[in-house]
């Protein structure tokens, strides 16, 4: 029973996120030429440091947020809250998570990967723990949390190539979306509480500064930069990636039905399996996308052959 309920607490159910990094490898492999078979090694390493490290961060994440917790109608039901795990016991596998983490990466003596990586730490840190403690700061809450998007891109970039700099398109559109993403989660939140600050503000006080309209005027604008951004590194990289705006806006104009959805999945994106046909959307989505990149300036040149032939 203890097994489970630390599992809970590191939710290693949520490296999936880390998968993002993987979105790093492969911009590296197919604009610097790298080979997949070479890198792939240096890959898994590197996720399982990442995951480590984002382990320890919920560890500390979940110390801090105790008191907080016990106001979450969902979240009081946690295991540090309800006192079946000891916080000395989850602080200390915390660090332990912590250590392992950075031992791991820096057997690569990559100094530009363990630099990206340090930067989960402090961004976890930052977060989390007083006098900083972003996650309290209106605004600032969401626009910092959504760094974790381009650092793992930044350390997928970084465990396959480590003298070429990302290109800041890339790691632009990724903060952007996860912008979105995040102020989303800030909606479905707001929203699991009625739009009663007061009661929300007892989880997390950020919500007190909230309204639903707020919130959505955020998501619009930074959607709006992604796709802006989106577009900017489809004329410098791959023009085919204009193949996917129909879908693109399709995504978009799903996940906002999905987040006016009573207790929406978008507060909480580990449910995400429970809307089987839109993650089944997003995975295609996705897979284009990847496909696009490494194929090449292919897709829309056979287009225009095709067209030129027939006219």
């Amino acid at each position: 029973m203890m097994i489970k309920e630390l599992l809970g607490v590191f939710r290693p159910s949520r490296w999936y996120r880390n998968s993002f990094m993987l979105l790093g490898s492969i911009l590296a492999i197919g604009i610097t030429n790298n080979t997949f078979e070479g890198s792939i090694s240096s890959i898994i390493i590197v996720f399982i440091a990442l995951s480590l490290m984002t382990s320890a961060n919920y560890g500390i994440n979940e110390i801090l947020d105790i008191e907080t917790d016990r106001m979450h109608p969902q979240k009081k039901h946690r295991a540090l809250v309800t006192g079946k795990v000891s916080i000395k016991t989850v602080l200390i596998i915390s660090i332990i998570l912590y250590v392992l983490s950075i031992a791991i990466i820096l057997t690569l003596g990559k100094t530009a990967l363990t630099i990206s990586l340090l930067l989960m730490l402090l961004s976890g840190i930052m977060y989390n723990v007083p006098p900083i403690r972003v996650k309290d700061i209106p605004y600032l809450d969401f626009l910092f949390e959504a760094l974790n998007n381009p650092i793992r891109l930044l350390v997928g970039w970084f465990a396959v190539v480590e003298s070429t700099m990302i290109p800041s398109s890339f790691v632009l559109s990724f903060y952007a979306i996860g912008v979105f993403l995040m102020a989303s989660k800030r909606f479905g939140e707001l929203r699991l509480f009625n739009n009663d600050n007061d009661k929300a503000s007892s989880y997390r006080k950020s919500l007190s500064f909230y309204s639903e309209k707020d919130l959505l005027f955020v998501m619009i604008a930074a959607i709006s930069a992604f796709s802006f951004l989106f577009g900017v590194l489809a004329l410098k990289y791959n023009v085919d990636f204009v193949i996917l705006l129909p879908m693109f806006i399709g995504w978009i104009i799903w996940y906002f039905q999905i987040a006016y959805e009573d207790n929406s999945i978008v507060k909480d994106p580990e449910r995400i399996y429970e809307k089987k046909w839109f993650l089944a959307y997003s995975i295609i989505l996705l897979s284009l996308f990847i496909f696009l990149l490494l194929k090449g300036k292919s897709a829309l040149l056979f287009l225009e052959k095709t067209t030129t032939a027939f006219l």
